[in-house]
């Protein structure tokens, strides 16, 4: 679907990028523990988004072929 194709493409590189450059910016003192926690969590809840909207996708098409086999 769009909304897959969109996170494939764009949400989901982008959080792994954030994560890779929070990850530096900590270790190179650019950011604080406090901002480097903030931005993995974007970048978590983005992956985490992802995932709850494979599980209903899912969800809704076993209910879908439930009621179709009846």
């Amino acid at each position: 679907t769009t909304l897959f194709r969109y996170y494939d493409t764009e949400a989901l590189p982008l959080a792994e990028e954030q994560m890779e450059a929070a990850e530096l910016s900590y270790r190179e003192g650019a950011i604080d523990y406090v901002t480097y926690i903030q931005n993995l969590d974007a970048a978590i809840r983005i992956e985490r988004d992802y995932l709850d909207t494979q599980a209903q996708f899912y969800d809704l098409l076993v209910r879908i072929k439930f009621i179709l086999n009846q």
